[in-house]
């Protein structure tokens, strides 16, 4: 759940009532969610919910199959082809030949599109926050609209995007078509996000990243994924939930749509053009505290690619006649990249999580709060106990120690990555895990490893506010593994462009 601050996202739930009913005028049947149980198959996917549109089809819009979208659940609404344009949703000036023209585009259902409702995950928030479709798009929205994206739905994703899993107690699981084994997890929270682009429904779709919900779905669904340096895309319009943590992003098939849905969001006014200029110029740091999260054939063989002379050949392009240290080993939480005599004060990165969840916690209750007291909504499990948590609170103490070793960790990590360094990690502990079952102790085991790897492998991007893209690299057992490429606030399309030439050569052929 990522977005706007709090403060706003009041003021404009309350103020989109009455413009909304001047839009209803346009739109036949506007965003209707029915009622959960009316749209959950006996699989545990959303159904029908039909939405009928004043306008006629577009080309594009109507390529997906009824049947297709059905199967993989993965959208709020789930109209038939063609039942939405650009026009239904109040595009406006789209670009004649615009960077991503004809490419079809879903959203997450915590963004803002013009006519349509947001339900961020719940039934509960739908009927009483979202229970007026808005008037505006997103600026987000906006923006890949009118650079020639074609919108094709609304997606799911885990209530109020607080959580890793991609299984909606209310709602069920969107279809992960990726890998051999059916009934693998998608990741969440931009769960509807990642499986319509993995299941062919969509090319490119927009999700939100808090501390992963971006980054482990693309690794679990075999995707690329981008988390931006935070405040480099707008998040006007955007359900929030840790306002200093949020931020929007996106998935693509491949590395050239990633970068082009780069191209159009990230402000251009926010670029570190100094430290862009040079990255890739100095060093490659495989990150070993990250690294040991894996078993050791997944290591090793992860490894043996990152480090393979093909990569080897892309990290010399890079430097170009400039000098370099090459690829080497990086202690997250030490000093610096190779200097290891000594240490900062900073714990492992296994615990760099905590920091991140004592400051989430007092944001997140901070944006729902309110909301959460006045209507008691049902949450299912897992995000039922963490909002209990963000209700308790925690001392002040807690909260001061937390916040000061985000900052003694974002000015490290700055440091670390000052000269252009890339720092490279695995994007998840392994492959997807199977859908949960919440009676079994093993299955609850293999849950826990997973979200805590996550969270460990999340937390510093998150904190630091730095930008991360995800590839597809690996197959573990035919299921797909990304690895993840950061480096310094601010170069975020420089950070695009050595993805896509790496991803060239070790990035997953399907």
């Amino acid at each position: 759940g990522e977005g706007e601050s709090s403060a706003t996202h009041r003021r404009r739930c309350a103020s989109e009532s009455a413009a909304s009913k001047r839009m209803r005028a346009r739109i036949a049947s506007p965003h209707a969610h029915a009622s959960h149980a009316a749209r959950i198959s006996a699989r545990g996917a959303w159904g029908g919910g039909r939405v009928v549109r004043a306008r006629g089809m577009t080309t594009v819009a109507s390529a997906a199959s009824s049947s297709a979208r059905d199967s993989a659940g993965c959208f709020v609404e789930n109209p038939r082809a063609g039942e939405i344009a650009n026009d239904d949703v109040k595009g406006t000036a789209i670009e004649k030949n615009g960077t991503l023209k004809g490419l079809r585009v879903a959203v997450k259902d915590n963004v803002r599109v013009g006519g349509l409702r947001s339900g961020a995950g719940n039934p509960t928030y739908l009927a009483t926050v979202g229970a007026e479709p808005a008037t505006v798009h997103a600026p987000c929205v906006d923006k890949v609209l009118n650079a020639g994206a074609v919108f094709v739905g609304k997606t799911h994703m885990d209530e109020l995007a607080w959580s890793l899993q991609g299984e909606n107690f209310h709602y069920g699981t969107p279809k992960n078509a990726r890998g051999k084994v059916p009934g693998k997890i998608p990741g969440g929270s931009s769960s509807g996000s990642a499986s319509a682009v993995c299941n062919d429904l969509a090319d490119i779709a927009i999700g939100t990243d808090t501390i992963g919900s971006v980054r482990l779905p693309a690794s679990f669904c075999g995707l690329y994924g981008m988390r931006p340096t935070h405040g480099r895309v707008n998040d006007e319009g955007v359900v929030p939930l840790s306002h200093s943590f949020d931020t929007v992003g996106w998935f693509a098939k491949n590395a050239k749509n990633l970068k082009s849905v780069g191209s159009v969001l990230l402000d251009p006014e926010t670029r570190d053009h100094a430290t862009s200029a040079r990255l890739g110029t100095s060093r490659f740091g495989l990150c070993s505290d990250a690294f040991a999260l894996l078993d050791k054939d997944t290591k090793k063989a992860l490894r043996a690619l990152l480090t393979s002379e093909g990569a080897r050949r892309v990290y010399r392009a890079a430097a170009g006649d400039k000098a370099t240290n090459g690829v080497c080993e990086v202690m997250l939480s030490d000093i610096g990249l190779t200097d290891k005599s000594g240490k900062t004060t900073l714990p492992p990165i296994t615990e760099w999580s905590e920091f991140f969840r004592v400051i989430q916690t007092e944001e997140v209750w901070g944006s729902h709060g309110e909301w959460i007291k006045a209507h008691r909504p049902e949450f299912g499990p897992g995000v039922r106990d963490r909002f209990k948590l963000a209700e308790a609170g925690v001392s002040t103490e807690t909260m001061t120690h937390a916040k000061t070793m985000r900052e003694k960790i974002t000015a490290h990590l700055d440091k670390l990555l000052a000269d252009g360094s890339i720092l490279i990690l695995p994007a998840a502990r392994g492959a997807a895990p199977m859908a949960t079952d919440y009676n079994s102790e093993k299955s609850l085991a293999a849950l826990a490893e997973a979200r805590n790897a996550a969270l460990a492998i999340g937390a510093p991007g998150s904190l630091a506010r730095l930008p991360c893209v995800v590839f597809p690299c690996l197959e573990i057992d035919g299921e797909p593994l990304g690895v993840m490429l950061m480096s310094r606030r601010g170069t975020d399309e420089a950070l695009l462009e050595f993805a896509e030439k790496l991803a060239g050569v070790i990035g997953l052929k399907k």
